[in-house]
C-alpha cells in the first residue's frame, strides 16, 4: 500500500492508505478535491472538508485504511494554555480593598473569555474529530466487505478451478479408456481380417491341390488309352502270320 499523509490547519495528520497500483490516480485526485472542498481559499483544510474528501473518494478509490494522528506539540500547547489560565487568575487578584474586586473581577472575566474560547476550539475539534471517525468508520466497513467479497470471490474460483481439474482429469480417464477400447478393437479387426486371409489362402490352396491331382489322373488315364491303342495297331493277323511261315519254309 502507499500513504498520504494530509495536515489539516491545526496540524493534525490523516494518514489515508491506499492500494500502490491507485496511488497516482489518487493522488490527483486527492489534490483536485482537497482544493475543491477549500472554503477559505488557503492552503489549510479543516478536519471535516479532509473527512468530507475521503469519504467521497472512498467510492472511487479501494482506500486500505485511514488513522487519525496528533501532533505531539498539540499537547504541550494545551498545557501551555491551561498554565497561562492559572497564572493569569493569580496576577489578577489584589489584596487592597475595591481594587482587589475589580481585579479579581477582572481576573475572571479575563479567564471566563479565554476558558469560552478554548472549549469553542474543543468542541470543533471533537466535532471534526468524530466527523472524521464516522468516515473512517464507514471506510473499515466498506473494506471490510470489499475484502469479504474479495475473499468469497477468491474462494469461489479456488471452487471452480477444483470442479474444472476434477473434470478435466475425469476427462482425461475416459479418453484413455476409449483409447484403450479402440485398441482392443483394432486388434480384433486385425486378427479377423488375417484369419479370413488365412482361410482365403488355404480354400484357394486346396482348391489347386484339387485340380492338380484331377489334372494328372486325367493326363495318365489319357496316356494308357494311347498305349494301349498302339498296343492293339502292332499286332499282326492270321493271313499275315501264314504267309511269313510259309516264306520262311521256302526259304530253307
Amino acid at each position: 500500500t502507499t500513504a498520504f499523509g494530509l495536515e489539516d490547519e491545526d496540524g493534525q495528520i490523516v494518514k489515508v492508505y491506499v492500494k500502490n497500483d491507485q496511488a497516482e490516480d489518487f493522488e490527483q485526485a486527492l489534490a483536485v478535491a482537497l482544493s475543491g472542498e477549500d472554503e477559505d481559499d488557503d492552503d489549510e483544510n479543516t478536519s471535516t472538508e479532509i473527512a468530507e474528501v475521503i469519504f467521497k473518494l472512498k467510492d472511487r478509490f479501494e482506500i486500505v485504511d485511514v488513522e487519525w494522528n496528533t501532533f505531539e506539540g498539540d499537547e504541550d500547547e494545551e498545557q501551555e494554555v491551561e498554565g497561562d489560565l492559572e497564572t493569569g487568575g493569580e496576577e489578577g487578584a489584589d489584596p487592597m480593598g475595591d481594587e482587589l474586586a475589580t481585579g479579581e473581577e477582572g481576573a475572571d472575566g479575563a479567564e471566563g473569555g479565554i476558558e469560552g474560547d478554548v472549549e469553542m476550539d474543543n468542541g470543533d475539534e471533537e466535532a471534526a474529530t468524530s466527523a472524521l471517525q464516522s468516515v473512517i468508520d464507514v471506510m473499515k466497513a466498506d473494506a471490510d466487505a470489499k475484502k469479504a467479497e474479495s475473499e468469497a470471490k477468491e474462494a469461489e474460483a479456488k471452487a471452480k478451478e477444483a470442479e474444472y481439474a476434477a473434470k478435466s482429469s475425469a476427462a482425461k480417464v475416459q479418453q484413455e479408456e476409449q483409447i484403450l477400447d479402440m485398441e482392443t478393437y483394432n486388434k480384433d479387426q486385425s486378427d479377423k481380417k488375417k484369419e479370413a486371409d488365412q482361410l482365403a489362402k488355404l480354400a484357394k490352396f486346396k482348391h489347386d491341390t484339387a485340380t492338380t491331382a484331377e489334372t494328372q489322373l486325367s493326363t495318365e488315364a489319357i496316356e494308357d488309352e494311347e498305349e494301349n491303342d498302339g498296343e492293339e495297331r502292332t499286332g499282326i493277323t492270321i493271313d499275315e502270320l501264314s504267309s511269313l511261315i510259309m516264306s520262311n519254309l521256302r526259304a530253307n
